[in-house]
């Protein structure tokens, strides 16, 4: 009896281990699409940068509402270099805009060889209360 019962234990301990498994990912998925930043007051914020083969750097701030709550907008704007391990201010831009959605683009020209990324700073407000939405852009090297 006592030999039967050490065997289902046994058998029982057996089973209920945990299984491994391992699954390759998918590697047509774009998985930057997948993770999506939720904010208090705006629908959507992105900064976005490209340099043309003149050097010239066009930076955008894209901040968007669909619902029509945000009354103001204010963007800082600074278009970074990669500096060894550090990104530095290269060139810096500001502006309030009393809507509830806005498309800033400005530009740099020309710019040095180099890696540079975008970042948007974005106090969104409803009435007095707002919130900070920060984001950068892809690197781009020139």
């Amino acid at each position: 009896m006592k030999r039967i019962l050490s065997i289902l234990v046994a058998g029982f301990m057996a089973l209920s281990m945990g299984i491994c498994s391992y699954a390759e990912p998918d590697q047509d998925a774009n998985y930057d699409d997948i993770i999506a930043a939720e904010y208090l007051y705006a629908e959507n914020a992105r900064s976005l940068l490209s340099i043309s083969s003149s050097k010239k750097a066009t930076c955008t701030s894209v901040v968007e509402d669909d619902n029509g709550d945000v009354t103001k907008i204010v963007l800082t704007q600074v278009l970074q270099k990669k500096d060894g391990s550090n990104w530095v201010t290269y060139a810096a831009w500001g502006g309030t805009f009393n809507q509830s959605s806005v498309t800033s683009t400005r530009t740099r020209e020309p710019v040095s060889s180099g890696s540079y990324r975008f970042k948007t700073i974005a106090k969104v407000y409803k009435g007095t209360k707002y919130e900070t939405i920060t984001t950068y852009s892809k690197a781009v090297t020139c």
